[in-house]
């Protein structure tokens, strides 16, 4: 089971051109690769799926509580995060 930081060194595979894949802005990916913030359970599978199980939801050491909220979207939630880094 790989990291996030580990699938996309190994592939070659830009951290822009993954963010394109998952969705996501590549600001995202940079600060899950640098674990300054968790994926929420929707964005933990999406990755799952798009390495192919190879960064599995349980390699994450925690899912982002927020996702747990069933009326915030994951755009918005995203968001969110973005300004609070700021």
């Amino acid at each position: 089971m790989a990291t996030l930081k580990h699938h996309l060194e190994a592939s070659g595979e830009t951290q822009a051109d993954f963010a394109m894949r998952i969705n996501v802005r590549q600001g995202t990916v940079s600060k899950l690769v640098r674990g300054v913030m968790f994926p929420s359970l929707k964005l933990a599978q999406r990755i799952e799926r798009a390495t192919s199980g190879r960064v599995a939801v349980s390699s994450w050491d925690t899912i982002d509580p927020i996702s747990c909220n069933p009326n915030q979207s994951e755009t918005s939630n995203e968001q969110s995060k973005d300004s609070d880094a700021a």
